[in-house]
């Protein structure tokens, strides 16, 4: 009510205040109803005694008024508002219960001793306590199973020695292996996990011992004289400690092919292979190869392979014979091939893992050998004579497929290097009559007595093929100094004979080679500079060493099982090279020199981890400058074999096969 009463009063006062402003207006100018004159504000006027009391009545009127409306509105509206009123005291009533009923779920939910939050606490941790004994009463159950299972597999292995059947005991043995390393890792006090130890690593040994014995046996190399090496295969092995009955060297080729452990096993003979009848053979053209008859009485089951020198034979493989050189190769092959035979079951041959060990290791120095020996030089001299050539690329193309099949190539590789030779016939035609032209042209420079050639045996197809001969003959840096130099540099890298450094002798040699070639490139340039125009000077060093290097990093890639030691010193030995001698030489050098980059990325490689060799294989760093292959020779030669290497060397695989492809 109060505030309705003043509103009106307000209302009534500001009425009357307007009407006393609107009277004192002059009525005598008409302008000034229209257009108010500014004038000097006037104090308010005092409100008489009856305007006071009008306001009064007609607030007393208002009051009334209003009073009237309200309770005429609550007369009106009386029961609705009783039952809102009502409602209200239910709805405090019930909320008041159900504040209660909360409060007392709250207090069994959360009472410490009985509460349902308390008990099912207790009831997680029970339940845990129940699962960890559990776990320990199944790994107790597993383990004794596994000792149950272990136990046995020495029966079983006992069993397999007796009968021979070691393809089944270093089955059985890799099984045990397994078995042991699925044990939980108990502490080396405990006596039957002791023993177990104790016992696998004995029968690791001793099959291991007796593998190395009768493949050491069977397999046998033996230099007879300097001009003699001979090559037994036996097919069983008798000792003292293998047993009453023989030992069937196929059985040792299964058992080892089996389990994929060629390389721990197979390896040696694999080098002395290399090293005493293909090295050889592929090299010297007075090698040859015969195999003898089955020697009679105690030595029934034994084979000879013999290779022999014969000095009267030509000093070069393309003087003799077309394809010699291929037989004597097969020879070498059949003779593994048909003596140690092939699985009836499978039909696989006993000696496919050592072609394919024999290939993974050698197969591209073979390769780069039979070029270098046999498929060079017999490259013709005479146009004419090209056709002829076609005879020795079909037998180079059947000796690879024969390797193929053999496994000496591998297939998901398919390295076919005689081939990709061959099928370049004219690009060696045309660089073999350049370097013919060019000894011709060297000897009539340099010879003593100036003797001259008739002019027919210098003959070229065109003046454009005869215009590089006659100008570099011109050069004497170009033609005389270089070959001479090459020659030297590559005597001194041959004397080294590889770059292994097994042991503190190699690596004495192999430093001592390094430091004779950093010698010779050091003492060229001193010698040349002074003498040679600077464009000369550079055509003339530079490809010396880039020779040099294309010789060392030959040298690196056909090295097949390098280790960590041998790594680091190689790594050390040849980074000093590279730094002290190589660099400092092609200092000012613009021109790109791709055997520099191949071998300082070579050197790289030897002192890299595994994932820094793939991230340098997959960004492309590889390309140009190492194949494929040579990146596959190089992983495994520096990475024992494990389920990474594998499929690393699949992805390498698959990235050849698309080089194949394209």
């Amino acid at each position: 009510m109060a505030p309705v009463a003043a509103e009106l009063a307000a209302a009534v006062l500001a009425k009357q205040h307007s009407h006393n402003r609107l009277h004192t207006t002059s009525p005598s100018s008409p302008a000034s109803a229209t257009t108010p004159t500014p004038t000097t504000p006037q104090p308010p006027q005092p409100i008489s005694r009856p305007a006071l009391q009008q306001v009064a009545d007609s607030l007393a009127r208002g009051i009334s008024d209003v009073q009237y409306q309200l309770e005429a509105h609550i007369s009106a509206h009386f029961d609705a508002f009783s039952q809102q009123a009502r409602n209200a005291v239910d709805v405090s009533k019930e909320s008041r219960r159900l504040a209660e009923s909360v409060d007392g779920l709250y207090k069994r939910i959360e009472d410490p001793v009985n509460g349902l939050s308390s008990r099912l606490r207790n009831a997680v941790r029970e339940h845990e306590d129940v699962e960890r004994e559990t776990e320990v009463v199944d790994l107790s159950l597993a383990v004794v199973q596994a000792i149950v299972e272990i136990q046995g597999s020495f029966a079983t292995y006992d069993d397999l020695l007796a009968a021979n059947d070691y393809p089944g005991a270093l089955a059985v043995a890799q099984q045990m292996a397994k078995a042991i390393d699925s044990l939980p890792p108990w502490h080396a006090s405990i006596p039957i996990f002791t023993e177990l130890l104790t016992h696998h690593s004995a029968i690791e040994a001793d099959l291991a011992n007796r593998l190395e014995y009768i493949i050491s046996e069977a397999l046998c190399m033996e230099v007879v004289s300097q001009h003699c090496m001979v090559l037994r295969v036996r097919d069983t092995v008798t000792a003292q400690g293998l047993g009453p009955e023989p030992i069937s060297l196929r059985a040792a080729l299964a058992a080892i092919a089996g389990q994929g452990v060629e390389r721990e096993y197979l390896a040696p003979f694999v080098r002395m292979l290399w090293k005493m009848v293909v090295e050889p053979v592929v090299k010297d053209s007075r090698w040859r190869v015969e195999e003898v008859e089955e020697a009679g009485g105690e030595e029934m089951m034994m084979r000879v392979l013999r290779v022999v020198l014969d000095e009267k034979s030509p000093a070069s493989w393309a003087a003799c014979d077309e394809g010699l050189l291929f037989d004597h190769l097969e020879s070498v092959l059949m003779f593994l091939e048909t003596t140690l035979g092939s699985d009836d079951s499978t039909d696989v041959s006993y000696s496919r893992p050592i072609f394919t060990l024999l290939g993974q290791m050698f197969w591209p120095t073979l390769a780069d050998a039979i070029i270098r020996s046999y498929l060079e030089p017999a490259v013709p001299l005479e146009a004419h004579n090209l056709d002829s050539y076609a005879s020795i690329a079909e037998r180079s193309a059947r000796f690879e497929e024969h390797g193929i099949k053999l496994g000496l190539i591998p297939s998901a590789i398919n390295d076919r290097r005689l081939t990709a030779y061959c099928a370049n016939l004219e690009r060696h035609f045309t660089d073999r009559r350049h370097h013919a032209l060019l000894d011709m042209t060297r000897g009539f420079v340099t010879g003593q007595k100036y003797a001259t050639v008739e002019v027919e045996e210098m003959q070229v197809g065109t003046l454009k093929e005869l215009l590089p001969g006659v100008t570099m003959s011109a050069d004497p840096s170009a033609s005389m100094l270089p070959k001479r130099q090459r020659e030297h540099l590559k005597e001194i890298v041959d004397e080294a004979e590889g770059l292994d450094v097994l042991d503190d002798g190699r690596a004495q040699v192999v430093e001592r080679t390094l430091k004779q070639l950093s010698h010779q490139l050091l003492r060229l340039s001193r010698v040349w500079r002074p003498v040679f125009p600077p464009a000369m000077y550079r055509r003339t060093l530079t490809p010396l060493i880039s020779h040099t290097l294309d010789l060392l990093s030959a040298q690196l890639t056909a090295l097949v099982d390098i280790g960590s030691a041998e790594s680091a010193t190689l790594h050390a030995l040849l980074s000093h090279f590279a730094n002290e001698c190589v660099k400092p030489l092609l200092e000012g050098d613009k021109q790109q020199n791709p055997p520099y980059e191949r071998f300082v990325l070579l050197v790289r490689l030897l002192n890299a981890s595994f994932a820094e060799l793939m991230d340098v294989f997959r960004a492309g760093g590889t390309k140009g400058l190492l194949s494929e292959v040579e990146v596959v020779g190089v992983v495994r030669a520096l990475f024992a074999d494990t389920p990474l290497r594998r499929a690393n060397l699949e992805e390498i695989g698959r990235g050849v096969k698309e080089v194949g492809e394209t």
